[in-house]
Order: C-alpha cells, then structure tokens, then sequence
C-alpha cells in the first residue's frame, strides 16, 4: 500500500490533543472526532488527552503528522493557527503556548533533537479562551472546528494524491 510504511503503519497521521473537560481545550479532540466521522483512507487518527509524551511513540515512521490542540497566543478566540515545521529548521518557539504541563514547543523540540520528527509536521491552533474545568467550548472556538477540518481535509487530499501518483486529478490552487 503506498500510503503505510515498511511496518504497515499509515505514512499520514492526524493528532488531536486535549481534555474535553477544560472546557476550549477539547478542540483538538473535536475536530479529530469530525475527521473520524469522514472515515478517510490512508490515515491514522490519534486522540491523546494527558500524556503528551505519548506523541513521540506515534510520531515515528510517519511521512505526514497534522497536530490540534488548543493555543493561548494573545489573539481572538477561535482564531486558526497554521504553523508548518520545515524539518531540521523548524522552530518551536514559533508555536504559540499550549495549555497542557508538558508543552507541545518542548515536546516537538525533542523529538527534532532526536531526528524524530516527519518530512511534514503542521500544527493547527485554535486560540481558546477558557481552560477551567467545564465541557462547553466557548461559540468561538466550537465555530472554528468546521475552517480546521476542512483545511485538514483538503492538505490531506493534496498530500494523498501527490503520494499515490494520480495526476488525473485537478488540484485547486492554495
């Protein structure tokens, strides 16, 4: 199969960190249960919701990682982050502030150190705006979750059909 790799793992991974019970930090978790609902081929959809660390183990042997999770940068709620690693050049500190203990800026870092990270790492950030405990995602944030899927939705058509060679399609310009 073209898109997994020699282990039969998919090449293509899309991650959504969070804790639906801190209210805008569910989004990760939202939009990766919107995805799931679209039962795309070719792709391996993780939920992670406390140990960050577990993104290191998921994260090898995969061509294509998309990250989401709720940020705190400053900028309006619902605001859509799209920040692309560019392998060895990549920056963690581009990366507005995660809201979890181990940061996602700290994580990714290592995982660079270690050579770890795919040819292509995207990290969608949906600016939140309450973290307390609770299970409702601010109007903002619960209306950003639809511009986050499709953006995912459409980098994955790109991405899966530059992979599998059909250059019968039509690509829309980005």
């Amino acid at each position: 199969m073209a898109n997994r790799s020699a282990e039969g793992k998919p090449k293509t991974l899309v991650v959504g960190l969070g804790n639906d019970f801190r209210n805008d930090d569910g989004v990760g978790l939202a939009v990766l249960r919107m995805l799931g609902s679209r039962n795309i081929s070719g792709v391996q959809l993780v939920e992670l919701r406390d140990d960050l660390t577990q993104l290191l183990d998921h994260l090898q042997d995969v061509a294509t990682a998309y990250i989401v999770d709720a940020v705190q940068s400053g900028s309006t709620p619902g605001t859509i982050h799209r920040i692309e690693a560019k392998g060895e050049y990549f920056s963690p500190a581009d990366l507005p502030r995660s809201t979890h203990g181990l940061s996602l800026r700290n994580l990714l870092e290592l995982t660079r150190l270690q050579g770890g990270l795919p040819k292509k790492l995207v990290i969608y950030g949906v600016e939140g705006e309450r973290f307390d405990y609770g299970n409702t995602m601010t109007p903002a944030v619960n209306d950003a979750i639809p511009g986050v899927v499709e953006s995912i939705c459409a980098e994955l058509e790109r991405d899966l059909t530059w992979r599998s060679g059909d250059s019968t399609r039509k690509r829309s310009p980005a």
